[in-house]
């Protein structure tokens, strides 16, 4: 709107959306929006920590979280920045890598070297070997990156995507996508539980309810801390619905 002369016009504050995609970047009003987004385009992300809520594309992921960032402590320290490390294997190709320049891993076709053989791996195949593991539900292209495919579904088919709807005939929850309709078949109605915990037997449907399960049971580890009354819990969900009845009387 255009300044009235005489007038004095406040200056214009840009508002911005608060809820943020961690994936893409695109923002959103309601968190219920970014929910939606992320089971239309990111249906992948499906791994979700339940110490701190973090999502994660595979479970092979997740569990590398869990055991550098819930379950150990990052004690080796690079003696040239300063950087820490979980592992001491980490620490040395931090070193190797960065620091030294070493690069022992060669590819036999073109020549081109890195410093860690997984590196080396992924451009053979990517490059040479054209292996494009993700691969589209909706026209069956293929991509090399989860990224690409992300990209190629939220531009070409987004319409299509959100008006395509699976159903589970037993429950008439829908689904975006037919490996959710199945995975929640599987969990769901099916009971499947094939994580077992070390310690009692007890099975699980997903690996971060059975590492929820040994923290809590077995480990008896409560990382998160209510600073009104210090009591401890062993889920950040758990902590805030805590300050939020106790503390801030919200029912």
């Amino acid at each position: 709107m255009a300044c009235v002369p005489g007038i004095r016009c406040l200056p214009r504050v840009a508002y911005v959306d608060p809820y943020q995609c961690r994936r893409c970047g695109k923002c959103f009003s309601q968190r219920s929006y970014l929910t939606r987004h992320r089971e239309i385009f990111h249906q992948r992300e499906l791994f979700k920590c339940q110490l701190c809520e973090q999502a994660f594309l595979r479970s092979s992921t997740l569990k590398r979280h869990i055991l550098k960032v819930h379950e150990t402590k990052r004690q080796f320290v690079c003696p040239h920045c300063s950087k820490t490390f979980s592992q001491q294997s980490n620490l040395n190709q931090h070193i190797s890598g960065v620091h030294e320049g070493r690069r022992p891993f060669t590819c036999p076709i073109c020549g081109r070297s890195f410093s860690r053989r997984s590196c080396s791996k992924k451009h053979i195949a990517m490059v040479h070997e054209r292996r494009r593991p993700f691969t589209c539900q909706i026209c069956g292209k293929s991509f090399s990156r989860q990224s690409y495919l992300s990209e190629h579904t939220s531009v070409l088919h987004g319409s299509e995507l959100r008006r395509r709807r699976f159903n589970c005939q037993q429950c008439n929850k829908s689904f975006s996508f037919q490996n959710n309709l199945s995975r929640h078949i599987s969990v769901v109605h099916e009971k499947r539980k094939s994580f077992t915990c070390r310690h009692c037997n007890r099975p699980f449907s997903n690996q971060s309810n059975l590492t929820v399960h040994v923290f809590e049971v077995h480990e008896e580890r409560k990382p998160f801390t209510c600073r009104h009354c210090n009591k401890f819990f062993s889920r950040l969900g758990s902590l805030n619905r805590h300050i939020s009845v106790i503390h801030e009387k919200r029912k």
